[in-house]
């Protein structure tokens, strides 16, 4: 009987009930350093790796974006602002993300700084294994702002993204630019609101003709009050 039930066990570490397979054999890890925006290690800042399949068209790997879903492991960050997470590697994925102080279904963020998500990480980004995230920051929403970007002349397709801290960003892993957020039309005017930390420099990527067209890039800088900035296209 207590063999049956082991072998049950180590059934379903192999094999998730949603359809996604994990490897017996192989682990992943995945690490790095969070600090705030003056470099200070961030201690018990909850960090999450996501797996998903068989996603929306267009679909990141988000939780929420995915038919086929697993919140495979989780962390919190410890007093030096470092974490550390050992799992099954998945074996047919179409995604993973790393979740920095997100939701998930057993634990809550900290409300009072800001997430990231790094998405688009796949199997063959791994060297040996790992995955050295290095440090990312967060800071403080009460340290926050809005960014309000209006686009003009705008009759096509266009998605823009601030680079620098932001609340809720989507960074795509091993690539230069942020996810492009959809922007919000009417007629041949679009409008997109960030909400960003005070006091920085930032860059304001967007692409006129959707994720894969030309891309361009204008400087900003962010004071204490919420910033309009108009492009006329």
């Amino acid at each position: 009987m207590k063999k049956t039930y082991f072998l049950l066990i180590f059934t379903l570490l192999l094999f998730s009930c949603d359809g996604l397979e994990y490897s017996g054999e192989t682990k992943y890890v995945f690490e790095g350093r969070l600090s705030d925006r003056n470099g200070q290690p961030l201690e018990d800042i909850l960090v999450s790796v996501h797996v998903s399949k068989n996603g929306s068209p267009g679909a990141i790997g988000l939780p929420g974006d995915s038919g086929d879903y697993d919140l495979i492991s989780y962390v919190r960050s410890d007093s030096n602002g470092h974490y550390r997470m050992v799992f099954p590697k998945p074996t047919n994925q179409d995604n993973i993300t790393l979740g920095i102080n997100t939701d998930t279904e057993d634990a809550r963020p900290d409300q009072n700084l800001s997430s990231i998500y790094v998405t688009n990480i796949q199997n063959t980004d791994l060297e040996d294994y790992i995955v050295d995230f290095g440090e990312r920051r967060l800071y403080s929403i009460s340290d926050t702002t809005t960014l309000t970007v209006t686009f003009t002349n705008a009759s096509f397709s266009l998605e823009a993204v601030p680079l620098g801290l932001i609340n809720n960003a989507i960074e795509v892993y091993n690539a230069s630019t942020h996810q492009l957020y959809p922007a919000n039309y009417d007629d041949d005017t679009i409008t997109s609101t960030f909400q960003v930390a005070r006091n920085q420099s930032l860059i304001l990527r967007y692409s006129i003709s959707g994720a894969f067209g030309t891309i361009e890039e204008i400087p900003i800088t962010i004071g204490n009050e919420p910033l309009n900035q108009t492009i006329n296209l």
